[in-house]
């Protein structure tokens, strides 16, 4: 597909119709359009829009292709709580992977990065806390999932939380 913006299609679009299709039980879904008359109508056809539950299993896939040309690669900053952690036991540097739950865009989104043995720390410090992560990197959408590329951890507000004394 060309241009999918030229048919209507956008990832919000089919992220909606991933979520709709993930009913149990579900068979299909239909859709029909009315059509605004200040502006001509497109040259498409007048039946209904089906999507069975062989289609619906594509739409992850689409919806990548569609992110990856909406979203490119950015620099954003998250903040969000940390939602799971993981170390490597073989790994001497003690870098890990953390999943943070942030707002991306006005989403709530799972986001992944590879943080260093002290950001990583910092981490683990804002978990236990129960307290926001700041981290600014590269946002991208990958292998169906958000990650933050080159993650920098700001710490200012979880060393000024451990310099306060607790009440």
């Amino acid at each position: 597909m060309a241009a999918p913006s030229e048919w209507g299609l956008s990832a919000g679009l089919v992220e909606s119709l991933e979520e709709m299709t993930r009913t149990e039980g579900l068979r299909s879904v239909g859709l029909t359009f009315d059509w605004a008359a200040s502006h001509p109508r497109p040259k498409v056809g007048t039946e209904p829009v089906v999507l069975d539950q062989s289609a619906a299993a594509l739409l992850s896939k689409v919806r990548e292709r569609l992110i990856r040309r909406e979203e490119p690669p950015h620099h954003e900053t998250l903040v969000g709580h940390v939602r799971s952690l993981v170390r490597d036991d073989g790994d001497e540097d003690e870098a890990g992977t953390i999943t943070l739950t942030a707002d991306v865009r006005g989403q709530v989104r799972n986001v992944r990065m590879t943080l260093t043995s002290t950001a990583h720390e910092w981490a683990i410090i804002a978990y236990r806390s129960k307290v926001p992560l700041v981290v600014s990197g590269d946002l991208v959408f990958e292998r169906r999932t958000w990650q933050l590329k080159n993650p920098q951890v700001d710490s200012s507000f979880l060393e000024h939380l451990q310099q306060s004394p607790p009440q």
